[in-house]
This record gives structure tokens, sequence and C-alpha cells, in this order.
């Protein structure tokens, strides 16, 4: 059960950084961004960060799946992870806010972030004390004063999650002027958005074995 909760939470974090990667790819450039230095820089931006995002909830589900029993040092690393990620989510925010508008697609990977960034937090009392057995190496979990509203955040955002995976499916195949590479960028998106909410629930199951 412990190797599943564990696939749970790695697999989707690695389609997230293959489809950030290709998001950033697919999608087509905006219009009347050319010759404009400060919009050219936010698009930039915009494609990075994506994939740091990805990137680091990969790297801390898998420091928290394999690193955190066999590798001392799990509560300051965990407490590092957590920074790092809360600080991209800001940097998530303020660039949609530097390129116009905050977006549903920025909203929803801060939100991701902050909540991951909640979870791997809540893991670290438990991961401190190396126990040899996966079991026990998370027994600890049900006494961190963090864990109810952690919980109720993943499964908050797992929904939401899920709602975003359909409803950018659903628009992905609009016949509107999204065009070819429009729709290939909505369908990684979708993808992202459906291993997002996979993993905040495996992270969860995981918090509470």
């Amino acid at each position: 059960m412990t190797e599943l909760l564990h696939a749970g939470m790695v697999i989707p974090a690695s389609l997230g950084v293959c489809c950030s990667v290709g998001v950033g790819a697919w999608s087509a450039p905006s219009a009347g961004s050319a010759g404009r230095r400060r919009a050219r820089a936010a698009a930039a931006v915009g494609r990075l960060l994506p994939v740091m995002a990805a990137l680091l909830m990969l790297g801390a589900m898998l420091d928290m799946a394999f690193g955190s029993a066999l590798v001392p040092g799990w509560t300051g690393r965990s407490v590092g992870w957590a920074a790092a990620m809360v600080l991209t989510a800001l940097l998530v925010v303020a660039s949609g806010r530097v390129a116009g508008r905050v977006g549903h697609v920025d909203l929803h990977r801060a939100l991701g972030l902050v909540v991951t960034a909640g979870l791997v937090a809540a893991a670290h009392p438990a991961h401190a004390q190396v126990a040899p057995a996966a079991a026990s190496a998370h027994s600890a979990h049900a006494g961190s004063a963090l864990l109810p509203a952690v919980l109720a955040a993943a499964v908050a955002f797992a929904g939401f999650s899920a709602w975003s995976a359909v409803s950018t499916w659903r628009g992905a195949h609009e016949p509107a002027a999204r065009g070819p590479r429009g729709a290939v960028a909505a369908r990684l998106r979708s993808a992202d958005a459906a291993g997002m909410a996979v993993m905040s629930l495996a992270m969860a199951a995981m918090l509470l074995a």
C-alpha cells in the first residue's frame, strides 16, 4: 500500500513536469507582444515558472517518498521544500499580475504549490524520527497540529483540480479560435490538473497511513 501511495505522489508530479514543458512549447505567443520588452519578459517568466514549480513538487515528492527514511535531515529539508514552494507560488501570482491578470491556470498552480507545501510541512514531524519501517515512519502524523487543516485543504484542492481538468479538457474541444496549438496546450493543462488531484489525495492518504 505504501508503494502505491508513493507511486501516486511521484508519477503525477513527473507528469506535471512533462505537461509544463509541453504547454510552453505548444502555447501560441501572445498577440501584439513583439517589440515590447516587458511583455516578452513576462512571457519568458510565464514559461519558466510552471516548469520550476513542477520540478519543485517532483523533488519534494521524491524526497518525501524515498529520501525521508534513508537520508538524515528530513525535518530541515521539508521546511526548505515548503518555503521554496510558497515563494514560487508568490512569484506565479506576481508574474500573472505583471502580465495583466492572474488567470485560472496561475491560480491553480499557486494553490497547488501552497497546498503541497502544507502537506510536506505537516509530514516533517513524523519523518524526523526516521523509523525503520514505512508504516511506523508515518505513525506520528496524527499528532500534527497542522493535519486537519492540511487534509481539508488537500481534499478541497483535489476537487478543484478535478473540476479544472474536466472543464479544460472540454474547452480544448470547442471549435473557438483556439487553434491546434492551443488545443494541445489545453489538453496538457487538463492532464496536469488531473495529476495534481491524484497527487494531493495520495499525499493526504500518506499522512494518514
